[in-house]
Formats: structure tokens, C-alpha cells, sequence
């Protein structure tokens, strides 16, 4: 009992910590749920990585402007690691 309050006590922490910065519309018990089914997947990560672009603010919220070339060739790997294509 005593490991689970201090695992919801640092979920909660690490939330309020970056609450300011990021912004979703999952619920915390979807959160909850992707981290206990997928945490076994942190071992098998594919990554692509972001050369070209620039960023922007538009009406105050900064924006990163990709390569329209790389961003077609990141959207085709993406596609094809999912299986949409």
C-alpha cells in the first residue's frame, strides 16, 4: 500500500511539474493506462528525428515549422511504421 501511495504521489508531482508546458486531452486515468500497458514498449522505441525547420509564434504560442520536404518524408516513415500504407 505504501509503494502505491508514493508511486500516485510522484505521478502527481511529475504532472504538476510539467502541467504548465504541456497541454492534453487525455484524462489522467488514460495516462495512467497508456504508462501500465506500454511501459514494456520504452525498450523498443523507433526514433525519427526533426533536422530542418524553424520556430514561430503565432498569437503568443510557439510553434516549430518543419521542412515541408521533411516533413512529407517523416509523415511516409510514419506511415509505413503503422502500417497505413
Amino acid at each position: 500500500m505504501k509503494v502505491q501511495l508514493l508511486i500516485a504521489y510522484l505521478t502527481i508531482k511529475y504532472f504538476d511539474a510539467i502541467g504548465k508546458n504541456i497541454r492534453t486531452n487525455m484524462t489522467f486515468d488514460e495516462m495512467v493506462d497508456v504508462q501500465a500497458n506500454y511501459r514494456d514498449a520504452v525498450g523498443h522505441v523507433d526514433q525519427l528525428y526533426i533536422k530542418e525547420g524553424q520556430g514561430e509564434t503565432i498569437d503568443g504560442i510557439w510553434y516549430y515549422k518543419m521542412d515541408d520536404e521533411e516533413l512529407l518524408a517523416i509523415s511516409a516513415a510514419l506511415k509505413t511504421h503503422l502500417e497505413l500504407k
